[in-house]
């Protein structure tokens, strides 16, 4: 098993990568590993219809940070994302399988390849920056590093959602002792990542509770805003905007 200072090698896990799908518990939560991050997709363009970005002018720039084999990309896409999107991993075979499952080529967001805290981008290029259970992935003592590097490439007036499992939740542990892409990991509560986010010079504008119920009940996620103060979803988001000069 990994320990907490030794990440997984998402490589070895790239090809035919089932997302945790082999713990019977997300069986029954989600038809398929898809409709988990279908909820977050939602949420995101929801909450950006709800919120407006304060600029930008044109379309929005968007990135997918750890973006895995692009699953968050095509689903935005899929429900009319008109911005400009880019993936990055760390991980060389995940951008494969990423590139390789895109519908169209001429469509295709940019695929870039990072490296443990620095992203290959200048600073303020994006307007915003999704990460889907991906902190849960960097050893504590690295997240400064990852918060400060979401800062920097944000423009002012940018916003980053993350989202990430609730340690509060048992069927969240118990479905994260269980999932071998998963282990050693040290899961991070709405509190560390709210901070570390503030630390990295952001202002916090949400932060509660995520799928109380299994994901595949789509009927049921706008019906989430009733409970969603209660921290014991089985996953969070917090989201923080940069603040204009």
């Amino acid at each position: 098993m990994a320990s907490p200072d030794t990440p997984p090698d998402f490589d070895a896990f790239a090809e035919g990568y089932a997302a945790g799908m082999e713990n019977p518990v997300k069986q029954l939560a989600g038809t398929d590993a898809e409709v988990f991050i279908d909820l977050k997709a939602w949420h995101l363009l929801e909450d950006l219809k709800r919120r407006p970005l304060s600029h930008p002018a044109g379309p929005a720039r968007l990135l997918d940070f750890g973006c895995g084999e692009g699953v968050l990309l095509r689903l935005l896409a899929a429900r009319g994302f008109a911005g400009e999107m880019v993936g990055s991993d760390v991980s060389p075979a995940m951008l494969d399988e990423a590139r390789s499952k895109w519908p169209t080529e001429a469509s295709a967001p940019a695929w870039a390849l990072s490296a443990p805290g620095r992203l290959p981008f200048p600073d303020g290029s994006f307007d915003i920056v999704a990460a889907l259970g991906v902190l849960h992935h960097v050893p504590p003592d690295q997240r400064a590093a990852e918060w400060q590097e979401i800062a920097r490439v944000l423009r002012p007036g940018g916003r980053c959602y993350i989202y990430e499992h609730n340690p509060l939740n048992p069927l969240t542990q118990y479905v994260v002792r269980n999932t071998a892409i998963d282990a050693g990991v040290v899961l991070l509560p709405a509190g560390e990542t709210a901070s570390g986010l503030q630390r990295a010079g952001l202002r916090v504008t949400l932060n509660h509770g995520l799928m109380y119920w299994p994901p595949k009940w789509r009927w049921a996620w706008k019906l989430e805003r009733l409970v969603r103060s209660i921290p014991l979803g089985g996953q969070y988001v917090v989201a923080a905007d940069k603040p204009c000069p």
